[in-house]
């Protein structure tokens, strides 16, 4: 990292003088899965990709950011786990994105119109993948108090990074 005065995205560096650590992290997401919308944004590199093309994706992206302190990966994107194709090559994404870098934390966005708010919807205590590290919340304002509470009762640590028609 260095003394550098920007981070990867050109952002400045704010570094706490107490432990030289940045205060604010970027929220890198690889790709926009979209899949609820039908056929736009990545999902149809995701069905004609094949999962060993997806997990080389997702290691050269743990390797390429591994160094960095402030990162926090987020994989798909107003994402259906529905989608029987996609869901197997997101789960590999994200789990060749931590085999490159364990240090950083990883969730899931779901997709609040399809019914997976909460990146836990789709597993139980025994699926949940090893890589899933924070839970995210995409709710509108009317769900919030109760997709949050949800969340507390959920198996990890919550979110609430998207919130659509709050101020």
């Amino acid at each position: 990292m260095g003394e550098s005065k920007s981070d990867l995205l050109g952002a400045p560096r704010f570094r706490d003088p107490a432990s030289g650590s940045s205060r604010h992290h970027r929220f890198l997401m690889p790709s926009f899965v979209g899949n609820n919308d039908g056929n736009a944004y990545d999902t149809p590199s995701y069905h004609s990709s094949s999962v060993a093309t997806i997990q080389a994706y997702g290691t050269f992206i743990g390797n390429r950011y591994k160094n960095y302190n402030n990162i926090v990966y987020v994989v798909g994107g107003d994402y259906n786990p529905s989608d029987s194709t996609i869901k197997p090559k997101l789960e590999a994404l994200a789990a060749a994105v931590a085999a490159a870098d364990p240090n950083h934390l990883i969730t899931i966005e779901g997709c609040q119109n399809c019914g997976f708010t909460l990146s836990t919807t789709p597993y139980t205590s025994s699926t949940l993948p090893t890589w899933l590290g924070l839970n995210w919340v995409d709710t509108t304002q009317s769900a919030a108090v109760t997709n949050c509470q949800a969340s507390l009762r959920a198996i990890l640590f919550y979110l609430p990074l998207e919130r659509r028609g709050l101020v």
